[in-house]
């Protein structure tokens, strides 16, 4: 009663995509790679401490005037008519390209989360993480000399990658899809398999296509 779904709605989400976030780690990078989980699993703690600089940056520094303010209204709109009946779940489903992907894509997140803004960038932020974890992975497979645990650590920190692509938005997204298109990549020539990693090639890079 006293504080705003806002803040409600990103107290409920960030919970569970930490503990979503931990068993991908470990998932990905298990036997001799496990030293770097617990570097990358570090790096989604840092990844919400930029989501949280990047959304009072955005809103209190800026006063709201970034383009995140212009999904998250078009997203609390349309996921509002969903919950009230007045339009199916379907009208929102992510279409069409660029910033009307976005707006739609937005939405129906809100309709699973809610319309908190807060809990719109965390969601953003984690999919970028994903693609961050992709990328890591990529590497690790492509170069087997890598100084593996300084990359992912570059990875995790760069202020470049912890602060921008955090927020509602293109940035995230399209981290998303390179990601998957680099782990593809590497899956292909490092392995010489075809069928899957141009499937995942083909997604990465088509996903991101939608989006610019």
């Amino acid at each position: 009663g006293n504080t705003s779904y806002d803040v409600w709605g990103a107290l409920v989400v960030a919970p569970v995509y930490a503990l979503t976030g931990l068993a991908v780690v470990r998932r990905v990078f298990s036997g001799s790679q496990q030293p770097l989980a617990i570097m990358l699993s570090w790096g989604l703690l840092v990844k919400l401490a930029g989501t949280f600089a990047r959304y009072w940056v955005g809103f209190e520094a800026y006063g709201g005037g970034i383009d995140a303010s212009r999904y998250h209204r078009y997203a609390a709109e349309a996921a509002g008519k969903v919950w009230s009946g007045e339009e199916n779940v379907f009208t929102i489903l992510p279409r069409s390209t660029g910033t009307a992907f976005i707006e739609h894509l937005t939405a129906f997140i809100y309709t699973l989360t809610g319309s908190s803004q807060l809990a719109g960038f965390i969601t953003f932020s984690f999919l970028a993480y994903l693609g961050t974890l992709l990328i890591v992975k990529a590497a690790v497979i492509a170069v087997p000399d890598l100084a593996a645990r300084r990359y992912a650590w570059l990875c995790v920190l760069s202020p470049s990658i912890v602060y921008w692509p955090s927020s509602i938005g293109k940035e995230a997204t399209i981290f998303l899809g390179l990601g998957v298109a680099t782990y593809g990549i590497a899956t292909m020539f490092a392995h010489g398999r075809w069928i899957r990693p141009i499937l995942l090639i083909a997604a990465g890079l088509g996903f991101t296509s939608l989006i610019r």
